[in-house]
């Protein structure tokens, strides 16, 4: 007999959002770390973000850094450690981060009372921000 396709629309709205999502995860960052960079703020008494002195983002690729820098208003200067490791190791997902934290921790720049964010991000759209202090 006649094969007949049936066509789910509803299944494929849905696939074709989830298609959008998976491709804007530069959007995504813009819209909540900025959100998240407050509450980090508040948490940490009204830490200003000039008091920060390093930057360590996770190294999701260009977009996803150049979102950082974006949704952050960092200096190009900020995340040259993730550029770096980015353009050496590539993204190794949410361990890229630790890489990151690895070499800035190796160059011995960081100095009693410094302090640090480390932006992490994982599958599904997670982020976690560490507040870190020398």
């Amino acid at each position: 007999g006649e094969h007949k396709h049936q066509h789910d629309s509803k299944q494929d709205e849905g696939e074709d959002e989830n298609l959008r999502n998976r491709e804007q995860p530069a959007q995504i960052i813009i819209r909540w770390f900025a959100h998240f960079i407050r509450a980090v703020k508040h948490a940490a008494h009204g830490l200003d973000r000039s008091a920060i002195r390093h930057w360590i983002a996770h190294t999701g690729g260009p977009k996803v850094l150049q979102a950082f820098e974006s949704a952050l208003g960092l200096p190009e200067a900020a995340l040259a450690r993730s550029w770096k490791s980015l353009k050496e190791v590539g993204n190794l997902s949410s361990a890229s981060v630790l890489f990151v934290l690895g070499e800035l921790l190796a160059s011995g720049e960081p100095v009693k009372g410094d302090r640090g964010l480390l932006l992490a991000m994982g599958p599904g759209f997670c982020s976690e921000l560490v507040l870190l202090e020398w």
